[in-house]
């Protein structure tokens, strides 16, 4: 959402506003301040927002996201090249098996598939169709969730900027009423301070990014 750009100056956006009754408890806390000897200084501005601790724990959330997405992508590579390394094996072991059973065959020697004497002089055991299909089952499981990971993460960095552009409204909000306070300590102009108090909500309410509630 971008704002509606003004050229006015601060103070014609304010006077050019009609005070509303709404507002009214935040002119009231001034005049207390007021009374107090402006000592209490209701409005005084700070770095903190009611949307900082969302934007924290999405941020936070992206990088676990992250995170599960890299373990599952290392997964994935290593499957592959347990799959390779079993295929490479058992196609050694395949070929192995023929020549022992040709070289007995050409000798006289009955020769039948499976039998102890066709076992290769290999260093590693041939590699169970089971095996493989549980690793391609891990694979698939991997791919899976790095889907549900970057689609939740594209989500999440979407809402970011509304969440980081409303954070950026509420802290201009604060600044702009102790703007309106500090110069009503120096003129005691209270319809300037009205107006100008309605001015500042009406125009964070209508830039402000609304999300729908939470289930």
């Amino acid at each position: 959402m971008k704002p509606y750009v003004d050229s006015r100056s601060f103070e014609d956006l304010v006077n050019a506003s009609t005070p509303d009754d709404a507002y009214d408890s935040i002119v009231d806390n001034i005049m207390r301040d007021r009374d107090s000897g402006w000592t209490l200084n209701y409005y005084k501005p700070t770095k903190n927002s009611t949307y900082d601790a969302e934007i924290a724990r999405m941020n936070l959330e992206i990088n676990d996201l992250n995170t599960s997405v890299g373990i599952n992508e290392k997964l994935i590579q290593k499957v592959d090249d347990n799959i390779k390394f079993a295929s490479v094996v058992n196609k050694k072991i395949a070929v192995d098996r023929f020549n022992r059973a040709t070289i007995k065959a050409e000798k006289g020697v009955e020769t039948k598939w499976g039998e102890d004497y066709a076992e290769p002089d290999v260093s590693h055991k041939e590699f169970k169709g089971d095996l493989v299909e549980k690793w391609k089952s891990q694979r698939n499981t991997a791919e899976d969730e790095i889907r549900i990971d970057r689609r939740r993460i594209k989500e999440i960095q979407a809402l970011l900027p509304k969440l980081e552009w409303n954070r950026y409204l509420e802290l201009s909000l604060e600044s702009n009423i102790q703007r309106l306070r500090n110069q009503y300590v120096i003129d005691y102009n209270e319809e300037f301070l009205r107006k100008g108090i309605t001015w500042a909500c009406n125009y964070a309410a209508a830039n402000r990014h609304i999300f729908p509630p939470k289930e």
